[in-house]
């Protein structure tokens, strides 16, 4: 008969180290560059935090290495239980968390990392169930180590005498464990995203065992040019949900950025530059029921296409986008955040850095976007607008800020809204496109 458990005394632990370029990822340096990778562990971190989330009945704290409250909450765009983890090898500040934890009186506590994109909420509850019948769960990776370990009390055996970052992490910690006494459940194989040989399976939404076809629901499409610092984590993002299309249109990228789609798992097509035109180009080869149009260096929030679907069923919405983030902290960028997202909300004009999304037939039916040098995405949005509602998704996509770091906040913003007064006093898109 199972033990019952407090499920209110569970604990999950989620050790992350703070994304920084050169110093995180490293081993998918050669593949991505530094910035990529450190923008990829950025997106794991994200979506490996919204899975914890979404756990009932459970506390949830980040034991984080490295970064201010202020850089993680900024990450996260969220508030965050963070924990600073101790000194010491990954062993030491395991035990000393789990430590920790059982003083104050937890009774099932479980530790993750953010290297597993393929850990599933029902595989967290899985874990906690089976701490009900055993002393020990722990979840194999496929290179040698784990990604979960779950105890119901302090087993500080189980973390000495281990070659941390080796191939025997999980059968020197199983063979402790048994010196130990305990009896130990483990979960399903999967894999972490450690290497460039990683890369394929996560972009493609496949554990180390199972691969599950069927018909996309969605087609990302994402408009990118000499984007090697942001694709990996912008078709990371689009993976959240794992039979996604992704079509990544490069407009003559003269960096790495297809070399990096192609070892992603994304299929990649080639087109003039223009977002216009490759955007276009995107929704002529996609097959899903719904498209979402993407920038290169932009990132989907995790369980961004329940958003999706949750906007297009509301009565009398043709179309929509999702709230606006860009990744950075200075507080000049909340101030655009706010303008964007009032203006937004308010008179239902997102802009396509707002990963505007529509159904594939309505898409068809209202015409393509206007082969326009700048605005496609504007006359697109205000010619939607006329024959439905504009949904604006809770959730928040992050651009990045190096268009407002490069040229200026405030000049980018006033170039900005003197376009949109162009436009309407019918300048050419030309003569737009040199006010940028």
């Amino acid at each position: 008969m199972d033990e019952p458990l407090d499920t209110s005394r569970q604990r999950l632990l989620v050790f992350a180290r703070f994304p920084e370029a050169g110093k995180t990822k490293t081993r998918l340096i050669p593949a991505l560059g530094a910035e990529g990778a450190a923008n990829l562990h950025a997106q794991m971190i994200r979506r490996s935090m919204h899975t914890a989330s979404r756990l009932s009945c459970t506390t949830v704290e980040l034991h984080h290495d490295g970064g201010t409250a202020r850089n993680w909450h900024t990450l996260l765009r969220r508030a965050a239980n963070l924990r600073p983890q101790s000194e010491g090898d990954l062993g030491t500040r395991m035990r000393t968390a789990f430590d920790r934890s059982f003083t104050r009186g937890d009774k099932a506590v479980v530790v993750i990392g953010t290297d597993c994109p393929f850990l599933q909420r029902r595989d967290l509850s899985e874990a906690f169930d089976h701490l009900r019948r055993h002393d020990m769960v722990i979840g194999p990776a496929a290179d040698g180590g784990y990604y979960l370990l779950g105890l119901r009390r302090l087993v500080p055996r189980v973390f000495e005498n281990i070659d941390w970052g080796g191939a025997d992490v999980l059968a020197q910690t199983l063979a402790r464990a048994a010196d130990a006494g305990l009896s130990v459940m483990r979960m399903c194989v999967l894999r972490d995203i450690d290497t460039p040989d990683d890369l394929a399976a996560f972009a493609s939404g496949r554990s180390s065992q199972l691969s599950i076809e069927r018909p996309p629901y969605l087609s990302v499409i994402i408009a990118a040019r000499n984007e090697e610092q942001h694709i990996a984590a912008t078709i990371a993002s689009a993976r959240d949900r794992s039979d996604a299309q992704i079509i990544v249109v490069d407009g003559g990228s003269q960096d790495r950025t297809c070399e990096i789609t192609r070892a992603m798992g994304a299929q990649v097509l080639e087109s003039p530059a223009g977002r216009a035109a490759q955007m276009n180009l995107g929704a002529s080869k996609a097959t899903g029921k719904v498209l979402v149009f993407l920038h290169g260096d932009t990132t989907l929030p995790p369980g961004y296409a329940a958003q999706v679907r949750s906007v297009l069923r509301r009565s009398g919405t043709i179309a929509g986008g999702f709230r606006l983030h860009i990744d950075g902290g200075e507080r000049r960028f909340r101030l655009i955040e706010f303008m964007a997202n009032l203006r937004s909300r308010t008179v239902g004009l997102p802009y396509g850095d707002q990963a505007l999304f529509v159904c594939r037939d309505r898409f068809h039916a209202l015409g393509e976007f206007s082969d326009m040098p700048v605005m496609e995405d504007y006359e697109w949005i205000r010619r939607a607008r006329k024959h439905g509602r504009i949904g604006i998704a809770s959730a928040s996509v992050t651009t990045s800020a190096r268009r407002w770091r490069q040229r200026g906040a405030f000049r980018l913003t006033v170039a900005h809204q003197a376009m949109i007064v162009g436009y309407h006093l019918g300048a050419s898109p030309t003569r737009l496109a040199s006010w940028r």
